[in-house]
């Protein structure tokens, strides 16, 4: 059957079931779900490979079936040519989980017993204070404008020496991370490539 306003709102669940989904007729994979207890959910189920995945799109309402519908058509259409939403849900949620500063710390922790105590204090002051505008940022979203940001306001506050400085320690905290396979790239530099962390002695 055709999910409408109405059919969302007066489905109902089959006597002697527990849980119950109605299949859009016109886009695949999308389903009204009715459990015991009246709660209704909006689902997209496809198939990837020889299984069948299946995501929550949100509670079910008539008031959200238009936006539910198109978001259904685009994630059929990826599904189309390859695609696993599902899949990429979990990725996404799980970089946005992985932020700049619990890196940041395992990256000092790693540095702390090669480095002078003055060196490494300085080192962390730049990560820890200067950069702490990056802290709650996913770490693989980080890019060129973030860091810029973090050094125009470090030279306004401290001058380019400073600035200069912290650009040094980022640098090579992002290195660390390439060679972790935490990030592809080096937003500070842009280069590909590796670099010394002995440049953040300073």
């Amino acid at each position: 059957m055709k999910l409408t306003a109405t059919t969302v709102r007066t489905a109902e669940l089959p006597k002697g079931k527990s849980e119950a989904i109605f299949f859009d007729s016109e886009i695949p994979g999308l389903g009204l779900r009715i459990r015991v207890g009246g709660s209704r959910s909006f689902i997209f189920q496809y198939k990837l490979g020889p299984k069948h995945r299946r995501m929550t799109l949100g509670k079910a309402s008539p008031a959200t079936l238009t936006e539910v519908r198109k978001l259904a058509a685009r994630l059929y259409a990826g599904c189309r040519l390859g695609g696993d939403p599902m899949g990429q849900k979990v990725q996404a949620k799980r970089a946005a989980a992985e932020t700049f500063k619990p890196y940041v710390e395992q990256f000092l922790q790693a540095l702390h017993p090669h480095y002078r105590p003055r060196s490494f204090k300085q080192v962390e002051r730049h990560l820890l204070k200067h950069a702490r505008g990056l802290h709650s940022l996913p770490l693989g979203k980080i890019d060129r404008r973030d860091i810029a940001s973090v050094i125009v306001s470090v030279t306004n506050a401290g001058g380019a020496t400073t600035a200069n400085r912290v650009r040094s320690s980022l640098s090579s905290f992002f290195t660390w991370a390439i060679s972790h396979g935490l990030v592809e790239h080096n937003p500070v530099d842009g280069r590909h490539g590796m670099q010394s962390v002995q440049e953040i002695a300073c």
